[in-house]
C-alpha cells in the first residue's frame, strides 16, 4: 500500500511539473500582435508536427472572421477568428485559435472562468494574462444554448492591446 501511494504521488508531481513547464513556455511568446511565423508545413509522415497557417495577426480588429474553421472549444462571445493552428507529435494534439474583442481583457478573464472554471492556474504579466485550466468532461454552453462537453488542457492567454487578443490553444490526448 505505501509503495503504491508513493508511486501515485511521484506520478501526480512530474504531471504538474510538466503541465507548469507548459503554462511557463506559452507565457513567454511574443506578443501576439508582433508575431509572424514561417509557411505552412504538412504531415509527412507519422510523428512529423503540423501547423496549418501562418500566424499574422491583424493591427485593427476586423469585423467578421478571417478563417473559416471549427472552433476547438466555446469561444468568447461576439469575438473574431483571426488565426487558427493545429498539430500534433505521438499521441498529442492540439489546435491554436487567436480570436480578437473589443471587450476589456477584465471582461474576457471573468467570462473564461465564468464558463471553464472558478480556479484556473493563472499568471499575469505586464502584457497578458494566462489561465489554464484541465478540463475532464467539461460541459461549456454556447451562445445558442447548445452544450458541449470538451476534455483536455485548455490554455487561454489574453493580451490586451487596441483590441484584445484571446490566444485558445486546447491540447488533447
Amino acid at each position: 500500500m505505501r509503495n503504491i501511494i508513493i508511486i501515485l504521488i511521484a506520478v501526480t508531481l512530474v504531471l504538474i511539473g510538466g503541465y507548469a513547464w507548459f503554462f511557463v513556455q506559452e507565457m513567454g511568446r511574443v506578443d501576439p500582435s508582433k508575431e509572424k511565423e514561417g509557411p505552412s508545413v504538412e504531415v509527412i509522415e507519422g510523428d512529423v508536427f503540423v501547423r496549418d497557417v501562418e500566424k499574422d495577426l491583424p493591427a485593427e480588429l476586423p469585423s467578421e472572421d478571417q478563417k473559416d474553421r471549427e472552433d476547438p472549444v466555446v469561444r468568447y462571445p461576439g469575438s473574431v477568428m483571426l488565426s487558427y493552428r493545429s498539430g500534433g507529435q505521438g499521441v498529442a494534439f492540439f489546435t491554436e485559435v487567436d480570436y480578437g474583442t473589443a471587450d476589456s481583457a477584465d471582461e474576457v478573464v471573468e467570462w473564461y472562468k465564468e464558463n471553464y472554471g472558478e480556479n484556473p492556474m493563472e499568471t499575469a504579466t505586464e502584457e497578458a494574462i494566462a489561465l489554464s485550466f484541465p478540463l475532464e468532461e467539461k460541459e461549456v454552453q454556447d451562445p445558442s444554448g447548445e452544450v458541449h462537453v470538451f476534455t483536455g488542457n485548455l490554455f487561454v492567454r489574453i493580451t490586451p492591446g487596441d483590441y484584445t487578443n484571446i490566444m485558445v490553444r486546447l491540447r488533447e490526448e
